[in-house]
């Protein structure tokens, strides 16, 4: 009796122990795998992270850029614009604005002493005067750009661009000039009186005009439009979208 009652002991004791062993196992399996519907939400949950992160990434970038660019994008169509340069004229002071005008709708003719190619001083960029001086009439025009470089001072030699540019002073259409621009204004002594910017090293030459020289990036006196350097562009290009189009 007492044999069979310790078998039937060890033989409780034994199952006891293997079925909560069972019990402890798919505890632990129920905790390592999520059921199908937690599955579901966690795959869901992980999708949407994703796609906003993706947005982030995609959007935010463009959307830095469109703040940029001119919210409104004013048209320009209609407008004529004479670029007045010379044999050394500033690379990046010639072809940005008169890339922005064109985008604007715009339409740019390159003037200059004589028809044919002329070369930049500061890069191996070439153009092609498209006009002559002497065959512009300024009527046709409403905006006279006067870029930097070492063609202001060939055209302050020449007694037609003088003429030029005064005659386009005095019809109070916009004038466009950055960097060593303004030594040509001085030379047609149109600066008595106005306030602008340059490069600093023709400030005496403006003060010497009549002008009134201050640093800064972009200066809008009446129709005179200037700015200091290349970096100054971006400020120089609006300006003259807003002069250009004070109503829009």
């Amino acid at each position: 009796m007492k044999m069979k009652k310790t078998v039937w002991v060890l033989v409780l004791f034994l199952g006891t122990t293997l079925l909560m062993m069972g019990c402890a196992d798919d505890a632990e399996e129920s905790r390592a795998s999520p059921g199908e519907n937690e599955s579901a939400e966690i795959t869901e949950a992980a999708e949407k992270a994703s796609e906003t992160e993706t947005t982030v990434v995609k959007e935010d970038p463009k959307g830095e850029e469109s703040a940029a660019e001119d919210p409104e994008e004013p048209d320009l169509t209609g407008i004529k614009a004479a670029f007045l340069i010379a044999s050394g004229f500033h690379d990046t002071e010639t072809t940005n604005p008169l890339a922005y005008l064109k985008r604007h709708g715009a339409e740019c003719i390159l003037v200059g002493p004589e028809l044919g190619e002329v070369s930049a001083y500061n890069s191996n960029t070439t153009l092609d005067i498209e006009k002559t001086i002497n065959d512009t009439e300024i009527s046709e025009y409403d905006l006279l750009v006067i870029p930097g470089g070492n063609s202001p001072r060939v055209l302050n030699l020449n007694e037609e661009a003088l003429r030029l540019v005064q005659d386009f002073m005095k019809t109070e259409k916009p004038v466009a000039t950055l960097c060593r621009g303004p030594y040509l204004l001085a030379g047609a002594g149109v600066l008595e009186g106005r306030t602008l910017t340059a490069v600093s090293f023709i400030e005496k030459d403006i003060v010497d005009a009549g002008g009134v020289f201050v640093d800064e990036a972009v200066v809008v006196d009446g129709n005179l439009i200037t700015s200091r350097e290349p970096g100054d562009l971006p400020v120089f290009n609006r300006a003259i979208i807003e002069v250009l189009t004070p109503k829009q």
